[in-house]
C-alpha cells in the first residue's frame, strides 16, 4: 500500500511497491527502467499481488510506474486505487468503479465517518464494513462502528 498524495513522487512510489515486494533498491533514475525492474518483481510472482494505491489526486501512468494493469495481461497483479475524484478513476481505465459508503446512506455522515476512521483509512477495511452496511439503518453502523471499537 502506497500513499499517493496531491503531489506524487513518481519514484518514491516505486521504491515503496518495491520494498514491499521485497527487492532492497531499485537502480537508476530512469523512471522507465525502474519500472520495468519493479514490473519484472511484479509479473515474477506465483502469488497474487494487490497493489493499493491510496489517496490519487491525478491519473497515474501505471505502465510508466511499472505496475502492470488492464485486462489484457496475464500475471496475477491486481491494483486498487482510492481518490475522492471520479475523473481520475475513470481517466485510469478501471474494470470496477466502487462508490464512497458516504453515498449510501442519509444522515449518517458522522456516523460514516467514525466507521472509517475506526478502519484506520484502510481502504479495503472500509470497503468491506460500507458492503455489509450498504443501505441499512443508522442503528446498524452504530452496531458496525462498536464492533470495530471493540476490536483488536
Amino acid at each position: 500500500m502506497v500513499n499517493v498524495t496531491q503531489k506524487p513522487d513518481l519514484k518514491r512510489i516505486q521504491g515503496e511497491i518495491a520494498g514491499g515486494m521485497g527487492l532492497r533498491k531499485l537502480e537508476g533514475d530512469n523512471l522507465w527502467s525502474r519500472g520495468d525492474q519493479l514490473r519484472s518483481r511484479l509479473t515474477g510472482q506465483d502469488h497474487v499481488v494487490l497493489v493499493i494505491l491510496d489517496d490519487v489526486w491525478e491519473a497515474l501512468d501505471l505502465k510508466r510506474l511499472g505496475i502492470p494493469s488492464g485486462s489484457n495481461h496475464d500475471h496475477r497483479c491486481k491494483v486498487t486505487l482510492t481518490t475522492h475524484l471520479r475523473n481520475v478513476c475513470e481517466t485510469m481505465e478501471p474494470q470496477k468503479i466502487m462508490k464512497k459508503a458516504g453515498n449510501s446512506v442519509n444522515n449518517l455522515s458522522y456516523t460514516a465517518k467514525d466507521v472509517a476512521k475506526e478502519c484506520k483509512r484502510l481502504p479495503l477495511a472500509i470497503i468491506t464494513i460500507a458492503r455489509a452496511v450498504k443501505c441499512k439503518s443508522k442503528p446498524s453502523w452504530e452496531d458496525a462502528l462498536k464492533q470495530l471499537q471493540r476490536s483488536a
